[in-house]
């Protein structure tokens, strides 16, 4: 990687260049792409490097490389559960951003939806 694909300092690892748009290119991986996979491509993921074929890949991604996210409404592991909320609130990682807040003045429960940046 050279200065000019370091400008975005707020993409995930594994992904670089305007807007976090570029996956890292094996053999590279990580922040920025600096680090280096010493393993055979299929097992080598573009956010953490080398994994044992034993173990998979890592929640919400899937694919050869692990490069694939889950898509909507499917998540965690192998893609294998289901968000049973709407499309921006699930993490394609952990799933629906639940909360549970007590409103203080009625004693009332209630549950909001909160939707955290994954980028």
């Amino acid at each position: 990687m050279d200065e000019k694909n370091l400008e975005n300092e707020d993409c995930l690892p594994g992904y670089h260049g305007q807007n976090c748009s570029e996956q890292c290119r094996y053999p590279n991986y990580g922040k920025y792409c600096q680090g280096f996979c010493e393993c055979k491509e299929q097992f080598c993921d573009i956010s953490t490097g080398c994994f044992s074929p034993d173990v998979g890949c890592r929640n919400g991604y899937f694919g050869d490389r692990c490069v694939n996210r889950c898509r909507y409404p499917t998540y965690g592991k192998d893609c294998q559960k289901a968000c049973q909320c709407i499309e921006p609130n699930c993490n394609f990682m952990t799933g629906c951003y639940v909360s549970t807040d007590m409103n203080q003045s009625s004693g009332y429960l209630y549950t909001t939806t909160t939707q955290h940046n994954t980028m």
